[in-house]
């Protein structure tokens, strides 16, 4: 039974021990207090026990619950579904360990939903920050993004990360809604993708709300994650490990089968549009042809596409304008 008030905080931790004390901090910091904080420690190998567990009288004292949770490694997803059977918040939010909260984060988000019981979801604006420099931002995680207004019909933009806000902690759910379409309390426990699976099943359903107000911080680290994908084989690996967690998310939102069917092959089209963009930037062409030739014979490409994203915006390949010339007369163009 939810908690009236209580704005439940999951934070997936692996060997976060260097920086996750600016979130601890921030979360200390904040303006509104009624918050439980559940840190799963992702099997780390460093000091995050030590460093989650130092603050443990300081959330005390500050009325704050603290819950630590140890599993073996199982990746961002694994661990938000460990932490998704421990919260007991009217409201919940999921920030990443490595990057930190405004002051007003939690007490703004939370008056917006306790005003506007109609909404389900509330997103925000954030500060983009270098690890190097953390005074100053270098800008906005909203950017020129047109659709960060609109209250219903980002599902489709969200699958195909089309102009969107996609960072977890720039959010905050209503937990009814969230337990409304998952009350499994469960996401499939992938390495990634994670977000996907959170927001997608209350995107189809719920309505939402954008607050122009940078109240997360979200820092841009040298060797994240998706950093780590620096060849064309790692990086198809991701595509397809994120792929098979788009269909996983979509066999769990209850919808008319065909709607799914169709849903399914745009993201088969994102993923071999992403593969395609990804053989011709590595100059493998015999990867390019592949992919070129499935987006062709699907119907998803055509030669004004083709103009804008493999000749007006050319990286620099061997032979770029005789590598598109043969590409293009191989599939029949």
């Amino acid at each position: 039974m939810e908690n009236k008030g209580l704005v439940s905080v999951i934070v997936p931790c692996y060997n976060m021990g260097k920086v996750l004390f600016r979130l601890i901090d921030s979360i200390l910091e904040q303006t509104y207090k009624k918050i439980e904080l559940i840190t799963i420690d992702d099997g780390s190998t460093d000091n995050t026990r030590e460093v989650i567990l130092s603050y443990d009288r300081l959330l005390k004292n500050a009325g704050i619950s603290l819950k630590y949770v140890y599993q073996e490694n199982q990746g961002l997803g694994g661990a938000v579904n460990t932490g998704l059977k421990y919260f007991t918040g009217e409201y919940l939010c999921w920030p990443d360990a490595d990057d930190f909260l405004a002051k007003d984060s939690i007490k703004i988000r939370k008056e917006f939903l306790d005003s506007h019981p109609d909404y389900n979801l509330v997103r925000s604006d954030a500060y983009l920050f270098d690890e190097h420099n953390l005074e100053s931002p270098k800008g906005y995680i909203t950017g020129k993004k047109r659709n960060r207004f609109r209250e219903c019909g980002l599902f489709e933009d969200y699958i195909l990360e089309k102009d969107i806000i996609f960072c977890p902690g720039c959010h905050m759910v209503r937990s009814s809604a969230f337990l409304n379409v998952n009350p499994q309390r469960e996401i499939y426990p992938a390495k990634r993708g994670q977000n996907y699976q959170m927001l997608l099943p209350l995107l189809y359903e719920c309505k939402f709300a954008f607050i122009d107000l940078p109240l997360y911080n979200y820092v841009i680290y040298k060797n994240s994650m998706s950093r780590g994908d620096d060849t064309f084989e790692k990086c198809i690996i991701r595509c397809d490990g994120i792929k098979e967690i788009l269909f996983e998310t979509l066999n769990r939102i209850s919808m008319p089968i065909e709607k799914r069917r169709e849903y399914y092959q745009m993201v088969q089209d994102k993923y071999l549009h992403i593969k395609c963009d990804l053989a011709f930037h590595y100059n493998l062409k015999n990867e390019f042809y592949l992919y070129f030739f499935l987006l062709k014979r699907r119907g998803v490409i055509n030669m004004t596409e083709v103009l804008k994203r493999y000749i007006i915006n050319i990286p620099i390949l061997i032979k770029p304008v005789y590598f598109m010339k043969k590409a293009i007369r191989n599939v029949g163009y």
